[in-house]
């Protein structure tokens, strides 16, 4: 016999432990591993709405184009600190018409956020916030967006 009772007992109990141990941590490493996958997804999905539906007049860097659309960091972090100035984010012709669904939209206004405005404080927008403000269109941008910025600034 190559071992006693006893120590084969010790030894299978130790065996059982470090095996439940790794199936602990393989389950939660891949729980991990696929959420981070989906945050992946969706930021790279958000990314390319926002390179498909708003690069073309903000430029991929949202810094807008001259003569045509505004840099959105210039005061992307104060519209999106007032109620106002993210229903402005939501409402605006690119936004309000575009073929985004409300959460897609939602997405992309958290990306530019985030990364374009790199405002990570910002509250999120969320599918239902869209869905409020959506439906209203501004008829003069740039005079409500100027409007905003007076007001914001003070």
């Amino acid at each position: 016999m190559c071992c006693s009772k006893e120590s084969c007992a010790i030894f299978g109990w130790h065996f059982l432990t470090r095996m439940v141990k790794c199936s602990i941590l393989l389950v939660t490493t891949t729980i991990f591993l696929m959420q981070a996958t989906g945050v992946l997804a969706q930021s790279n999905s958000a990314r390319i709405n926002y390179l498909l539906n708003c690069q073309g007049c903000h430029s991929a860097d949202g810094k807008g184009s001259a003569g045509g659309a505004p840099d959105m960091t210039l005061y992307g972090k104060e519209f999106l600190q007032s109620a106002p100035g993210r229903r402005f984010f939501i409402q605006v012709p690119g936004s309000s018409n575009s073929s985004l669904s409300n959460l897609e939209l939602a997405d992309v206004l958290n990306f530019i956020a985030s990364e374009l405005i790199q405002y990570n404080e910002a509250i999120q927008f969320t599918e239902t916030e869209v869905e409020q403000y959506r439906g209203t269109k501004i008829s003069n941008v740039v005079e409500t967006r100027n409007q905003l910025i007076l007001e914001l600034v003070r």
